[in-house]
């Protein structure tokens, strides 16, 4: 399995110079057109429960939340949302399944206007971001996404 691709490989498959390849993924950095991810093995990070909560907040509140909400270290998504009676969504990763509660506290404590309105808890992942994980989070198996296939289609197919 490759975690990482050396810029003589990308450079070949896009048919350029090692300095232009450079040139090109640096701007594409620069201007954040492309983002790197690193993840870790949830189960050994401390923080080995996933909670998503899908809440309301005032429009007029939302960035405002997102952007304090943020800053918290049990944070790893907090999006505005549209089309749905939920226009907030909230995704932790905490220590046990007695933080849920705590953090649901500190929510209404730091943001009183926030009603959640569903939540999920996830103990474990068996896949992330097109990775099959092991008992104990680690990637151990790619399967490659097509983001750009119907996923409809496909089923039918």
């Amino acid at each position: 399995m490759r975690t990482s691709v050396p810029l003589a490989d990308i450079a070949a498959e896009v048919d350029c110079r090692v300095s232009t390849a450079r040139r090109r993924l640096n701007a594409l950095l620069d201007r954040h057109a492309v983002l790197l991810r690193c993840d870790v093995a949830q189960p050994l990070s401390g923080w080995p429960v996933s909670v998503w909560m899908w809440a309301r907040v005032p429009v007029d509140e939302c960035d405002d939340v997102a952007k304090r909400l943020s800053a918290w270290p049990e944070t790893r998504a907090c999006l505005v949302v549209t089309g749905a009676p939920a226009n907030f969504f909230y995704s932790v990763w905490v220590r046990s399944l007695e933080d849920v509660h705590r953090v649901e506290q500190l929510l209404r404590r730091a943001v009183p206007s926030l009603e959640i309105l569903d939540r999920s808890i996830t103990l474990r992942f068996f896949e992330r971001m097109g990775r099959i994980l092991d008992d104990v989070g680690r990637s151990v198996e790619c399967v490659p996404m097509d983001v750009w296939s119907d996923p409809v289609e496909a089923a039918r197919g």
